[in-house]
């Protein structure tokens, strides 16, 4: 196990149940970062290219059963497919410069800065868009401390 990455194969062996995950490969992920001049971070890399297309339903109910004050996680997207979603929640309020790769139970979106996006080895914060009130903010430090968090539960 990679030790700098052993959180997000924790979160995984925890959380998922998706039987059939699709790893990314580096050149999807490459082209999101041509598309939008971003690079994304290697923890995201890693995330993707290792297990892809997460489902981690039991979440929300861990959540609700210990009462407590942090928003959900129920899907990561493959690149190709967060990039058509980033872009169909920017004609819906999503603002622009944000890449949604994931989102929670009710199809809000977790998303990175693109202009945070620029080194590769720099691990950027999360934000959350809650599309009902159309708001960003952030989420959490980076992928590997929001990961954790989720852990911990």
């Amino acid at each position: 196990m990679n030790t700098v990455f052993s959180k997000i194969d924790e979160f995984v062996k925890k959380w998922n149940q998706n039987e059939s995950l699709q790893p990314a490969t580096l050149e999807e992920i490459d082209k999101v970062e041509r598309h939008l001049n971003i690079k994304l971070p290697k923890s995201y890399k890693y995330l993707m290219t290792r297990y892809g297309n997460l489902y981690t339903p039991d979440i929300l109910e861990t959540i609700v059963d210990n009462n407590l004050e942090i928003n959900d996680l129920q899907d990561f997207d493959l690149p190709a497919q967060a990039l058509e979603r980033t872009e169909s929640w920017q004609k819906a309020g999503l603002p622009v410069g944000y890449y949604a790769f994931a989102s929670d139970s009710m199809g809000n979106m977790f998303c990175y800065k693109n202009s945070d996006c620029s080194d590769e080895s720099f691990e950027p914060h999360i934000w959350f868009f809650d599309h009902d009130f159309i708001e960003i903010e952030q989420e959490s430090e980076n992928l590997l401390s929001w990961i954790k968090k989720f852990n911990e539960i």
